[in-house]
């Protein structure tokens, strides 16, 4: 490390005439922990271990580290290891993740994360027939995009050094999604034997075998979605963090889901009692929506949590009158009715019921 107020330009200077390594980013699966360590190792012109080698740690909950050193390095590996949060189960792993991403001297933000750790043998396979390296990087991120069959080509040219998973864009929305089916029902030590499975599948052939890929969504249909995004939510807020946002992943974790999910408690049976009542739920929708009612005796309001993620709250006013029957309805922006609710409700009213005859 630079010790502090060294001039790297004096003569006397031990690293006079050495080129500094300033990075900062963040590793993540999700978050590792304050105090998970980082390495960034050496490597040359072929991508081989050079030898020099520059420690530094995590320094906060986001998983944010910083390194300034000085090394006569052309690339450099960055090894990250430490435990995490899980977004499935809102709780910290059983074990310690091993997180990996290659970079060129130079760059100044480097996170590293689950796709930059599939591709870093990808990338130096490529490299060792002769391909430059960054060339190579592009190539290595744009197959992994196929062979995952995300549906967004566009994904594939955003550098995946630059991916963070509590940041907003459709390629956060992939790193996001691919960490969270590749945990599913897993334990952090089946994860990373997974992660060596697709990795070494993926090394030469640029391609991940069915049996692998069918793992990968083997469970995507039934992921509590509504629930791994309030779990993100609570982590950051307990921990004081407000600059987040829980990017779409919903949109890449399966192609079966209905347009939009109601998350309600309970389903309504009966007639509601006719003193009225208030409640709220949530919804997540695939595409825009607006939430209105078809009577005046409901009154919905509709607060974004996140994204296209709501919290819908309902006021049922009291029925002075018959029995009466209305609905809140989810719209496209097109006007389609995606989804409706039922509530009836009793009336307070006492009626004398004669039948002809008797």
């Amino acid at each position: 490390f630079i010790a502090c107020g060294e001039d790297p330009n004096d003569p006397t200077s031990p690293n006079n005439g050495k080129d500094g390594i300033s990075v900062s980013g963040f590793a993540q699966k999700g978050q590792l922990i304050k105090g998970s360590s980082v390495t960034a190792f050496g490597l040359d012109e072929n991508l081989k271990a050079t030898g020099a080698s520059f420690p530094t740690s995590i320094t906060d909950d986001m998983g944010s580290f910083a390194l300034d050193a000085v090394g006569d390095v052309q690339y450099i590996e960055f090894k990250a290891e430490g435990y995490y949060f899980v977004e499935n189960t809102g709780k910290m792993s059983s074990g310690p993740i091993y997180l990996s991403a290659l970079a060129q001297k130079g760059e100044k933000d480097v996170n590293i994360n689950l796709l930059t750790t599939l591709t870093v043998s990808r990338i130096k396979f490529l490299v060792s027939t002769g391909m430059e390296f960054a060339k190579a990087k592009q190539q290595a991120q744009q197959e992994i995009i196929r062979a995952l069959d995300i549906n967004n080509a566009e994904v594939a040219l955003v550098d995946f050094n630059d991916m963070n998973i509590a940041h907003g864009s459709e390629a956060d929305a992939v790193l996001l999604a691919t960490s969270v089916l590749l945990q599913a029902g897993r334990s952090t030590g089946d994860l990373l034997a997974f992660i060596a499975e697709v990795s070494s599948g993926f090394e030469k052939t640029c391609m991940i075998s069915e049996d692998t890929r069918n793992a990968i969504y083997a469970k995507s249909k039934d992921l509590p979605l509504n629930s791994i995004i309030d779990n993100l939510i609570q982590f950051y807020e307990s921990k004081g963090i407000q600059d987040f946002t829980i990017p779409p992943f919903y949109k890449y974790i399966s192609d079966s889901f209905p347009e939009l999910i109601v998350y309600v408690p309970q389903v309504v049976s009966g007639y509601l009692s006719d003193k009225g009542e208030s409640d709220e739920f949530k919804v997540l929708s695939f595409v825009d929506f607006t939430c209105e009612a078809d009577v005046d005796w409901i009154e919905v309001e509709t607060v974004t949590i996140s994204g296209n993620y709501c919290l819908v709250k309902y006021s049922i006013k009291p029925n002075p009158s018959y029995r009466r029957t209305g609905h809140i309805l989810f719209k496209d922006k097109e006007g389609k009715v995606l989804k409706s609710l039922e509530y009836k409700q009793e009336t307070g009213l006492q009626f004398i019921h004669v039948e002809k005859g008797y």
